[in-house]
């Protein structure tokens, strides 16, 4: 999911395997002039000096252990994991200083492929009931390049659950069963979805709010339990039932699936008279974010 470059310097594979607690320390005699820009942001990108900075720290660590694995043994594979992980904490606490999650996590938690590494970069926090994760538009459509997402304005019901997975959920998906696109107001654009966080398996009804909201600089995506507790669906249930799968069934005939049953609750769901509440309760999520 990450771009990896192929930049591991000598400074740090030997301050890596010192174990000491600068280990991590930024390679400040590091220049720009030996990591072209095009190289890693694409056409339609752009990243300010502080996201490049950012980007060109994440993919040494990422190469670093990419390249070395479990091999320098776990205790110090940990240590340096967490130390690589604050120091792009730092550096996301300097891009994110303006925001409503300044003083934030990482929501990146291990730089090693074999171990749910892939996350969205940003900073993530909880507020209240909610969780609330935030990063640049420059930073999200760079992590979405590869997926063709490089607008706000015309998102899909795929897109958003593409992105509030890739934020939020390592080992499962969260799938809409409503979508609703929120008026725009002063350059803020708006998207909700009702779904569920499943891994395949089950479905059910609407447990999940999830909101991005966008202003001229910042993506922020929000989630929560909903209030508003419903039923499942009986027509949508019947369609679930009737489409029983196969032990040896395939992902395209599981996705089929998916499909149809998400397909009669984004039919029947919205004229329940209750999704007025889910839709009030996204409006909340909204003003939040704006004030």
């Amino acid at each position: 999911m990450k771009l990896l470059i192929l930049f591991t310097t000598l400074t740090l594979l030997l301050s890596c395997n010192s174990g000491s607690d600068t280990n991590l320390k930024l390679d400040t005699s590091y220049s720009k002039n030996s990591y072209s820009r095009d190289s890693i942001i694409g056409r339609g990108t752009f990243l300010s000096d502080e996201e490049l900075r950012y980007i060109q720290t994440r993919d040494r660590y990422i190469e670093y252990f990419k390249n070395s694995g479990t091999n320098i043994g776990f205790e110090n594979f940990e240590k340096q994991n967490d130390d690589s992980i604050l120091v792009l904490e730092g550096l996301m606490h300097t891009i994110m200083k303006d925001s409503k999650v300044a003083t934030g996590k990482n929501n990146v938690s291990t730089l090693y492929e074999d171990m749910d590494f892939g996350s969205l970069d940003g900073l993530i926090m909880r507020h209240d009931s909610l969780i609330v994760f935030g990063t640049t538009k420059n930073l999200f459509f760079y992590y979405f390049m590869n997926n063709k997402i490089n607008q706000l304005d015309q998102l899909t019901t795929k897109d958003l659950e593409k992105i509030f997975t890739s934020a939020f959920y390592s080992d499962e998906a969260i799938v809409s069963l409503a979508t609703v696109k929120m008026p725009s107001t002063n350059n803020i654009q708006a998207y909700g979805i009702a779904g569920v966080t499943t891994n395949g398996e089950a479905f059910g009804p609407p447990e999940k709010i999830a909101v991005l909201v966008a202003d001229d600089k910042y993506v922020y995506l929000v989630v929560k339990n909903t209030e508003t507790k419903l039923e499942e669906n009986k027509e949508c249930r019947k369609v679930w039932d009737s489409l029983v799968l196969k032990p040896n069934d395939s992902d395209d005939v599981l996705d089929e699936v998916e499909d149809k049953y998400c397909s009669c609750y984004q039919e029947k769901l919205k004229s329940d008279s209750r999704f007025e509440n889910i839709r009030k309760e996204m409006e909340d999520i909204v003003n939040y974010i704006n004030h």
